[in-house]
C-alpha cells in the first residue's frame, strides 16, 4: 500500500459554463433533419475527491459537454464526427455539420479501390487519436521505459527522433482529468513528454517514483496519459485538400495494434468516410484499407505539417464511470504512408 503523507489539500472547481440543453439538443435535431442521425450527447459535472486519515482532502470538478454522432448512409458507410469542448459554440458546431455534410454526400458516390502501397494521407484528429492512444499503450510510462516495453525505445537508446514540429505535454491544467490521483499524489500542471521531437520526460506513478528512486509527478498506475496534448502546426485545416493534391483522406482508424512494438510500427485499418483525393478535390469514397507504418516515419521524417487547429477529444469511455481522460489534437499531413491491403 503506497499513498500520499504529505497532506497536500487542493479544491481546483472549474467554471460551468454548458450551455442549457435543450438549446444544444435543438441544434443536434436541426442539424440532423432529413437525414439518417445516430449519436450520444452527453453534457455536465464530472466530480473527484480524495480523502485520508491523516487529513489530507482534495477535491475536483468540471464542466463539459460532448457529442458523437454519424451520419449514415447506407450499408458499412457513414460519416462519423464528434463536437465537444466547455463553451458550445453555433458557429463551430455548424462547421462540423456542414463538413459532414460535404463528406456525406461523396459517399454517394461509387467507392473506389487503390492498389497496396504508399500515398499521401491526411489524418483528421479523431484518426491521429487512435494512432496515439496506442503509443499510450507504456510510450510514456517510466515502468516501461526501465523495463524496455516502451515503443519509443529507439528514442531512448538509439537516439531516433520525430519531426521537430511534434510536442506532446500531458496538459492537466487544460484537461478534464482530476489534478491528482486515486493515492493523492498531486498532478502538475504540465509534465512535456516530446519536445520537438525528442523524448524529455515520463509520467511516474508512486509505485513506480519509489522503485526506481525518482519523483512521482502525479500518473495513474498504467502511467498512461490522462490530458494528451500535441501542439498545433501551422497548416490552416482549410487548406489539407490542397495541400494533401492526390492521395488519401482518413477520417477515422480502428482495430489498432502493434505489428512491432520495439520498431513503433503500427497497424490498423480505415474506417468511415475515407476518401480517395484527386488535385485537391474530393474524387471517391475509398473502401477499407490495412496500413502498417512506424512512427518515426509517420511522425517523424514523412510528417509533411500539422494543422493550426485543433479538436479537443474526450474519452467516450463509462466503464465504472464517465472517462474524465481527453486529448487535444491537430490533423496531420504525412507522405508515403504504407497502405498493405
Amino acid at each position: 500500500l503506497f499513498y500520499e503523507t504529505g497532506k497536500k489539500n487542493t479544491e481546483q472547481t472549474a467554471p460551468d459554463e454548458l450551455p442549457e440543453s435543450a438549446r444544444a439538443v435543438s441544434a443536434i435535431l436541426e442539424a440532423g433533419h432529413g437525414k439518417d442521425l445516430v449519436g450520444i450527447y452527453a453534457q455536465g459535472g464530472c466530480f473527484a475527491g480524495f480523502a485520508n486519515s491523516l487529513g489530507q482532502r482534495n477535491w475536483f470538478a468540471s464542466y463539459s459537454f460532448n457529442l458523437n454522432w454519424s451520419f449514415y448512409h447506407a450499408g458499412d458507410k457513414a460519416v462519423k464526427s464528434s463536437y465537444a469542448g466547455f463553451n458550445w459554440s453555433e458557429e463551430e458546431f455548424r462547421a462540423k455539420v456542414e463538413a459532414a455534410e460535404r463528406h456525406l454526400e461523396a459517399l454517394r458516390r461509387p467507392p473506389k479501390t487503390i492498389k497496396p502501397g504508399r500515398y499521401r494521407v491526411y489524418l483528421a484528429p479523431a484518426a491521429l487519436e487512435s494512432f496515439l492512444d496506442v503509443l499510450c499503450w507504456d510510450g510514456f510510462s517510466l515502468r516501461g521505459h526501465r523495463t524496455k516495453t516502451t515503443p519509443f525505445l529507439k528514442m531512448i537508446e538509439e537516439g531516433a527522433t520525430l519531426s521537430e514540429e511534434v510536442t506532446l505535454t500531458e496538459n492537466t491544467a487544460e484537461g478534464t482529468a482530476p489534478n491528482f490521483q486515486s493515492q493523492g499524489f498531486l498532478r502538475p500542471d504540465r509534465v512535456e513528454l516530446i519536445v520537438r521531437g525528442r523524448y524529455k520526460d515520463c509520467l511516474a506513478s508512486p509505485r513506480s517514483a519509489k522503485e526506481y528512486g525518482v519523483e512521482p509527478n502525479g500518473a495513474s498506475e498504467n502511467e498512461s496519459p490522462q490530458s494528451l496534448d500535441m501542439a498545433a502546426g501551422t497548416i490552416p485545416r482549410g487548406e489539407i485538400l490542397k495541400r494533401l493534391d492526390t492521395g488519401v483522406y482518413i477520417n477515422q482508424t480502428w482495430y489498432l495494434n502493434f505489428s512491432d512494438r520495439a520498431a513503433a510500427r503500427i497497424t490498423g485499418m480505415t474506417r468511415f468516410a475515407t476518401f480517395w483525393v484527386e488535385n485537391g478535390e474530393v474524387a471517391a469514397p475509398l473502401n477499407v484499407m490495412r496500413f502498417d507504418e512506424t512512427v518515426y516515419r509517420a511522425l517523424g521524417g514523412n510528417l509533411i505539417g500539422l494543422t493550426a487547429e485543433r479538436d479537443f477529444l474526450p474519452d467516450s469511455g463509462t466503464y465504472q464511470g464517465r472517462s474524465t481522460a481527453s486529448k487535444r489534437l491537430p490533423g496531420a499531413l504525412i507522405e508515403d504512408f504504407t497502405f498493405t491491403l
